[in-house]
């Protein structure tokens, strides 16, 4: 059956302003690669698990989040879910940041161990490059298998789950428990998001080339 998808306009509208800043935030802070993964080794992170995002696009997608945000996670992980739609923290301020919509998302990343991605497409899904470029583990349903589109491989730069709640903890206190995994997975996804990343602007242009696949 056909897949829905926003129109092609607003879709990527939506993948450019949340990625506008993340980059430029990064850069002010004087982030780096090696001092995310020395935090990691000392476990000295502030999250274990975020999210960032509407709550109630796809039906999956708002009982996960629900559930997520309705329990106290397992095993003691520390966990942040932002948005509009009644995500539990609220929405992520500040909005108006003169770096971009993405500066708050980029202070919330560089102290957070693993992310969900919860994606319309996986591809050309800013919160995969985001993600990846934070030095975070991103945890992702990939629905429509396209991951491997872009060379990207399972447990080597990425998590994969089954959409469920409790498949989505056990991978994020699997990773607070193996720093080692945590630091090679961070150093190929970033590779990767190196390698695609030309300009906002390319990106945009590739999820809209992509969009009819998908629809």
């Amino acid at each position: 059956p056909p897949r829905s998808t926003p129109s092609n306009s607003s879709a990527a509208s939506d993948v450019y302003k949340r990625q506008v800043g993340l980059l430029e935030t990064l850069k002010a802070d004087g982030f780096s690669l090696d001092d995310k993964i020395r935090k990691v080794h000392a476990r000295t992170l502030d999250k274990d698990l975020c999210f960032v995002g509407l709550k109630s696009l796809r039906s999956w997608r708002a009982g996960l989040l629900h559930q997520l945000g309705g329990e106290l996670a397992p095993h003691g992980i520390r966990t942040a879910y932002y948005g509009y739609g009644g995500m539990r923290d609220g929405v992520l301020e500040p909005r108006d940041h003169v770096l971009g919509l993405a500066y708050p998302v980029a202070k919330l990343y560089e102290r957070t161990l693993c992310g969900l991605n919860t994606p319309i497409s996986s591809v050309y899904n800013c919160r995969m490059m985001d993600l990846w470029f934070a030095g975070v583990v991103p945890i992702i349903h990939d629905k429509h298998g396209e991951m491997l589109e872009i060379g990207a491989e399972p447990y080597v730069d990425h998590l994969v789950f089954d959409g469920t709640a409790d498949a989505l903890y056990k991978h994020v206190k699997h990773m607070m428990d193996r720093p080692d995994l945590v630091e090679a997975i961070i150093r190929a996804g970033h590779k990767i998001a190196q390698r695609l990343y030309t300009s906002k602007r390319g990106i945009v242009r590739a999820y809209e080339a992509h969009l009819p696949r998908i629809v």
